[in-house]
């Protein structure tokens, strides 16, 4: 469940980070970096969750909001970046990127934060965000800030998916947003990858 007592045990203010995308046969994989100001905690929805625990509606809704309570930046790589770099790096990479976005429109008084990020494993960054990095597995159920960054990044990629649609078609991708669905692999079978395939 979330808890606003999460993040507040950490001392410096907090970025939360989670991805979406590791999974499916084409598209890129998608990260989101959320910082949301002191005074606006009171602004986020009640119902900001884990992605995957709300419907494509409810998560449209909670993001709207999102965007008027939180800075937040979204970070891709590519279909080719993940064949060239593995789905690991390719993801530690998407991360940096939302990281880096996110950077451009945060106050510079954050000069010291901690950076949340979902998952077991710390990313291997190249840059140094002046902060302390903290694995949460399941944090995007526990931690406001990673169930945020999740939204956040799930949107953005279905999105991405929805316009590859259009340019790609016959695939699916506005229905299984490029994961191994039968109609995505009777297409495969029949017209053959794309180069959004990895």
């Amino acid at each position: 469940m979330l808890n606003w007592n999460f993040d507040k045990q950490f001392n410096n203010p907090v970025i939360g980070v989670d991805e979406v995308g590791r999974g499916p046969w084409a598209g890129p994989v998608v990260s989101g970096a959320v910082y949301i100001p002191r005074g606006k905690k009171k602004l986020l929805p009640k119902n900001l969750n884990d992605s995957k625990k709300l419907t494509s509606q409810q998560r449209q809704l909670i993001m709207n909001q999102l965007e008027h309570s939180c800075i937040y930046g979204t970070g891709f790589s590519s279909a080719n970046e993940i064949d060239s770099l593995g789905i690991i790096r390719a993801t530690w990479l998407s991360m940096e990127r939302a990281i880096n976005n996110m950077y451009l429109s945060i106050p510079s008084i954050l000069n010291v934060v901690s950076i949340l990020i979902d998952g077991p494993q710390k990313p291997d960054f190249e840059k140094n965000f002046h902060g302390n990095i903290y694995c949460i597995k399941g944090g995007d159920g526990i931690s406001p800030s990673i169930a945020a960054a999740s939204i956040i990044a799930k949107q953005t990629r279905d999105q991405e998916m929805k316009r590859l649609d259009v340019i790609s078609p016959g695939y699916g991708w506005s229905n299984n947003m490029g994961y191994g669905t039968k109609e995505h692999q009777k297409a495969l079978a029949k017209h053959g990858p794309t180069q959004q395939h990895r």
